[in-house]
């Protein structure tokens, strides 16, 4: 057996930017439409600098169908590219659903899946990304709300080593402190086991891993 670890480990400056725009449009009641969109650009001052930049659109619809229940649907697409990094320019088209619903008189169950589309361009490779999302939440107090969450993502591209599968857990609470202001406390445990060598890093030809 044999493992590979091929984490780096880098200290500086760093600097970032980001400019956003938000429309929203209601027709009528119970629908509701907005899109944005944002630009950001990080640079880090160390041995060997690194630019990240990204770009991010979407388009989302509400429906309120009733008795509390929600459906809500939209797609986004982004593009992000970080220098130095093989897979680092990458391009992202999805299309997500979700619905919302009362199980009690103050507790809700949201369901929601998120179907992608990637591109990575620097290894001239694409796949897909499926993510299945549950959450509960619950009023605590007239000032307080709970909510437990997980999440599974199965994200398979034609180089295997930039294929995982990711199970999420989620928990928060929401405090209001007016009319105006919120505070949300969260704690996220995400694991992403890799079949393969970390994305970050491209197999080695000549690199004979037999035992």
């Amino acid at each position: 057996d044999r493992s590979r670890g091929d984490e780096e480990l880098q200290f500086g400056l760093g600097a970032n930017g980001r400019a956003g725009l938000q429309l929203a449009w209601e027709p009528k009641d119970g629908m509701r439409m907005s899109a944005s969109g944002f630009a950001t650009h990080t640079a880090y001052l160390t041995s060997d600098v690194v630019d990240r930049s990204a770009r991010s659109a979407g388009l989302s619809v509400t429906h309120d169908l009733g008795d509390t229940h929600y459906a809500s649907y939209g797609m986004t697409t982004s593009t992000s590219k970080s220098m130095g990094v093989v897979n680092g320019e990458s391009t992202t088209t999805g299309l997500w659903g979700s619905y919302s619903f009362p199980i009690r008189t103050s507790e809700r169950l949201s369901l929601a899946l998120n179907i992608s589309d990637l591109h990575y361009a620097s290894v001239v490779s694409s796949g897909t990304s499926q993510t299945l999302s549950l959450s509960y939440s619950r009023p605590l107090s007239r000032m307080l709300s709970m909510s437990l969450g997980g999440s599974y993502t199965d994200s398979r591209v034609g180089a295997e080593y930039l294929s995982y599968h990711s199970p999420t857990l989620t928990t928060s609470l929401r405090q209001r402190l007016n009319t105006q202001r919120t505070v949300r406390h969260a704690l996220s445990y995400p694991e992403r086991p890799f079949p393969a060598p970390a994305p970050r890093s491209l197999p080695n030809p000549h690199d004979d891993t037999s035992l």
